[in-house]
């Protein structure tokens, strides 16, 4: 850890005053826009549902759990991969490289891709208290005092791995690698997404108000990052 804190001084002591600015700079309005999207599409959500879902949500989920192609349990394993038990983690060891690396604005990003999402989710969450669904295995995977919208899960799974592979297509100089990261990406936001369903923890416009979420947040972040390269105005 000493090690760390001192290789994070010493790439922050290195990097021009003016990088610091405009990384802040685009950050700043990265959140104002973030919060701004998520509340919009939570508002404009919330005004055209009745009863505080759409009629087709509800048939959605149970055809889903119909199916069989993917059982609870096996959805309880899936969502794990967008959970804060595992991209928190995902989160600091990708710091603790970065931060090797003699980039701190990469390592302050990808921690700010993994906790700072939250807040935003919580803008939304805060907006419209919609409950989540409660008909699946008798509401077991219903947290309790949780709100449905957006999906926080998919938000943060989106937001880090998406910020993780921007910086994969960004390093690679194969085409066939950058499809790769990019295939491996969405497989994992529907997977998650899927398994969220499947447990019946929320309605599919939960999901697709947390990529949008997520999407705007990884976005913002690797904006601001761009921002700060050398010679940026």
């Amino acid at each position: 850890m000493r090690q760390l804190i001192g290789d994070f001084k010493a790439g922050w002591t290195a990097l021009e005053r003016s990088a610091k600015q405009r990384w802040t700079k685009a950050l700043a309005i990265g959140v104002l826009v973030s919060l701004a999207v998520v509340a919009g599409v939570t508002l404009l959500t919330r005004a055209a549902t009745s009863g505080g879902t759409f009629p087709w949500e509800r048939e959605v989920i149970e055809r889903f759990a119909a199916s069989g192609w993917m059982s609870f349990h096996h959805a309880i394993f899936w969502q794990q991969l967008g959970s804060s038990a595992l991209l928190m983690p995902v989160a600091l060891v990708g710091a603790g490289i970065a931060i090797r690396l003699r980039r701190p604005l990469h390592a302050l990003s990808l921690l700010l891709a993994a906790f700072a999402i939250k807040p935003i989710v919580l803008a939304g969450w805060q907006l419209w208290a919609r409950d989540r669904p409660d008909f699946i295995e008798r509401g077991l995977a219903v947290p309790e005092g949780l709100h449905a919208f957006p999906s926080g899960h998919v938000a943060q799974t989106v937001a880090l791995y998406g910020l993780l592979t921007a910086f994969w297509i960004q390093r690679s100089r194969s085409v066939l690698e950058r499809v790769l990261a990019v295939i491996l990406l969405v497989a994992v936001i529907v997977i998650v997404g899927a398994a969220r369903l499947r447990l019946g923890a929320h309605w599919p416009t939960d999901l697709v108000a947390g990529v949008v979420a997520g999407g705007c947040w990884g976005v913002s972040l690797y904006a601001a990052l761009q921002r700060a390269e050398p010679g940026r105005a």
